[in-house]
């Protein structure tokens, strides 16, 4: 049985070797003149990008279900990365309101040099 040193180095090489392609593709078609055939053979090599990996696409019928569940993972948690900045950003306006306004300390930003003498 591998090592999960080796699972992840593996996953790691299949992942960069998927995205060596794809600049390949990208940068050996060239996007003015490009043709549709190979647009769409760039197309069908993004679509690579979203097939999992070993160990995970050793079924044929579970891998569209493992990448449809990895997508929606993939926008389920950069909703919630995006919620918690906004609720990080409504704290940060609330303290510097209740320093501001309730305590009467002034937050201002300055020069670095401005205070030295």
């Amino acid at each position: 049985m591998a090592s999960i040193e080796d699972e992840i180095s593996d996953f790691l090489d299949e992942a960069g070797r998927r995205l060596d392609g794809l600049w390949q593709s990208f940068s050996s078609a060239g996007f003015s003149t490009a043709s549709f055939s190979d647009l769409s053979d760039t197309a069908s090599e993004m679509t690579t990008l979203f097939e999992p990996v070993a160990p995970y696409n050793a079924s044929q019928l579970l891998t569209p279900l493992v990448s449809l569940a990895a997508g929606v993972s993939v926008l389920v948690l950069a909703g919630v990365s995006v919620a918690a900045l906004a609720a990080l950003l409504t704290s940060l306006l609330a303290v510097a309101f209740i320093l501001a306004e309730v305590f009467g300390y002034d937050v201002s930003l300055a020069n670095p040099g401005e205070f030295s003498s």
